[in-house]
């Protein structure tokens, strides 16, 4: 009896001690949907699997283990009359520029391209959507990657996300308040 007690404890202890140390992956289409609003201005919803990350060159970054969302902010006074361009010859210039095998889409109000980008490094080839948009003093390009066998399912949840960009002005807290 006691071979038989030991057996199922030893047996239990091995579940028990995996599922204690299993970590599943934080995919972002697992997660719940979250407000995000970061210090550049720009609010957004995504999933909690997302955490705030650094990308140099980019005003903001954030990924989880499967999709990376960043954001570069392009000022009008980087360029006289730039503040002029519409945001379809803003994107149709961020394509040119790039040298990108794209063209400029518009959906629901949204104007965006897609790319896709092979890394040598990761050897993985990435899918790339890219919305861009115009607020009163810049233009925005909002990048959604994945690897390029996830992009189809992810599509949707990148247009959605995409589409509930908004930009706001965040208060700047008064040093003196703190006095």
């Amino acid at each position: 009896k006691f071979g038989v007690f030991f057996a199922l404890c030893l047996i239990f202890g091995v579940i028990l001690g995996f599922w204690s140390g299993y970590e599943s992956p934080n995919n972002a289409i697992d997660g719940e949907p979250c407000e995000i609003v970061h210090d550049s201005g720009i609010k957004m919803t995504l999933t909690d699997s997302f955490i705030e990350t650094n990308i140099a060159s980019y005003d903001f970054a954030y990924g989880c283990d499967d999709v990376a969302v960043f954001g570069v902010e392009e000022k009008f006074d980087l360029v006289e009359g730039f503040g002029d361009y519409s945001l379809k010859e803003y994107g149709e210039l961020v394509i040119k520029n790039t040298e990108l095998d794209s063209k400029l889409q518009k959906e629901d109000g949204l104007m965006f391209f897609e790319y896709e980008f092979y890394n040598e490094q990761d050897a993985i080839n990435y899918s790339y959507l890219v919305a861009v948009y115009k607020t009163t003093d810049s233009f925005w390009c909002v990048s959604y990657a994945v690897s390029d066998d996830q992009y189809e399912m992810y599509k949707p949840m990148f247009l959605e996300w995409a589409k509930s960009v908004q930009f706001v002005v965040l208060l700047q807290k008064n040093p003196l308040s703190s006095l």
